[in-house]
């Protein structure tokens, strides 16, 4: 089944619309595009090379709504991101709308939500919507977002009422979709809510209307206007393609830079780069493979030694940053903080976290990467340090990420051997503890 929807955005420099395309096994997508093109969820581009859709539900998602995303660029694949549901709880100030909780003293400007309702009423009315029976529900939304300023004080108070009318048909598949856009999401027309709280207003509109139907039309009424969206164009059409979607990684917004960070190393090494280099072996769990190895240290300051089983697609960096070549010794080894506390460290910090090796890599084996993303447990010790030469081992316990579906990390033991050769003189990697102090 294929429909639209008009896409509600003044600001845009031409009329737009949504386009939808749902499955009877629950798989829907969705994109927006100019009224004056052709959406590639158009059964037309089926055989195309062309990935349809800006977003992706149904099983594959486990009911969840995925972005689907093109990074072919930067680490070379596209992907399904599945988004967190992560809401604002109610009283509680937050800095930022990443949703980070302001601390006792915090120093900062903070911003709440309280006194917040959704309530629903089915009104019994029917109404005809592009030949499907609808049900006309009311939706009643009641907050007030409260801001305060860096000492702590209230500096404004909004209290804000308005109303939805959704008419639903069981006799359309339901898709939480279009509640992604306007007049639900993204702040194109009134009342301009933060991201955060309109997410929490569409997950309790949803919560609401399981199992009611698909929306096939819809009003916003706030402050004396409204904004009505109605679908049209409607036409049978095959499934959803799934091959499109069937091989492509699937991971959770919580887990995107411990996917995407290993793949952009690894993009980084061009084919060949350890041809006639140093050798080595990785042993994870109970398989054994033969490895070429080689190291680099930048202008920075980075070591990275870089391990991998090119026939197996698998590869390994040990990462040191900013402390050069290594001693003949065993370190200890710890993971990369996220990118806002890695800012916050003064010089100290900085150089007593890089003492450490960090693990980064890939298992390609199959058609979905296993991204290696940080040690849970283990150990480096570098036997020799040479002008040319510096070899070792590593053992431990790694994060592993599948991503052939929804998944958190697990952990497989690994062991590396090297007898790392200098060289990498194209892999242009640098770390961020160095861009840090770079500053």
């Amino acid at each position: 089944m294929f429909y639209q929807f008009p896409y509600l955005c003044p600001s845009c420099s031409e009329d737009m619309e949504m386009s939808i395309r749902v499955s009877s096994n629950g798989t829907s997508i969705i994109e927006t595009q100019a009224v004056s093109t052709t959406p590639i969820v158009d059964p037309k581009y089926d055989d195309s090379e062309w990935v349809p859709g800006n977003q992706i539900s149904g099983p594959l998602t486990n009911g969840r709504t995925g972005k689907i995303q093109d990074w072919k660029g930067e680490i070379g694949t596209m992907f399904i991101e599945v988004q967190d549901e992560v809401l604002p709880e109610i009283g509680v100030r937050y800095i930022d709308e990443d949703l980070t909780k302001a601390g006792t003293d915090s120093g900062e400007s903070t911003w709440s939500v309280n006194d917040f309702a959704v309530n629903v009423k089915n009104t019994d009315k029917q109404e005809t919507i592009q030949g499907f029976s609808a049900t006309i529900y009311e939706i009643n939304i009641k907050f007030i977002k409260a801001d305060f300023n860096s000492d702590g004080q209230e500096s404004s108070r909004n209290n804000l009422n308005y109303q939805f009318q959704l008419w639903l048909s069981e006799e359309v598949p339901f898709t939480p979709l279009p509640f992604q856009y306007e007049p639900f999401k993204e702040n194109h027309i009134p009342p301009y809510n933060l991201s955060p709280i309109n997410d929490l207003v569409v997950s309790k509109i949803l919560e609401n209307i399981e199992g009611k139907g698909g929306l096939v039309k819809s009003k916003l009424l706030f402050e004396n206007q409204e904004w009505t969206i109605e679908m049209n164009n409607v036409r049978s059409t095959p499934p959803v393609p799934m091959n499109k979607f069937e091989s492509l990684p699937i991971i959770s917004s919580s887990q995107v830079d411990n996917f995407a960070g290993p793949l952009f190393i690894v993009s980084m090494l061009r084919d060949g780069e350890l041809k006639n280099k140093g050798s080595g072996t990785i042993r994870i769990d109970d398989q054994e493979l033969t490895a070429r190895s080689s190291w680099k240290v930048n202008e920075a300051g980075d070591l990275v030694i870089v391990v991998t089983a090119e026939d197996q697609n698998t590869t390994f960096f040990l990462v040191r940053p900013l402390k050069g070549k290594p001693g003949e010794t065993t370190f200890d080894v710890k993971n990369r903080p996220g990118g806002s506390t890695l800012r916050s460290m003064n010089k100290d910090e900085l150089a007593q976290h890089s003492n450490y090796f960090q693990v980064f890599g890939l298992i390609s084996q199959n058609t979905f990467p296993t991204v290696i993303s940080g040690f849970q447990s283990g150990y480096v010790t570098i036997e020799s340090s040479g002008k040319e030469i510096i070899s070792g081992h590593a053992s431990g316990e790694v994060y592993a990420l599948q991503t052939d579906q929804l998944s958190e990390n697990e952990t497989i033991s690994f062991e590396i051997s090297f007898a790392s050769k200098s060289g990498l003189e194209s892999f242009q990697f640098r770390s961020p503890e160095s861009r840090v102090a770079g500053r």
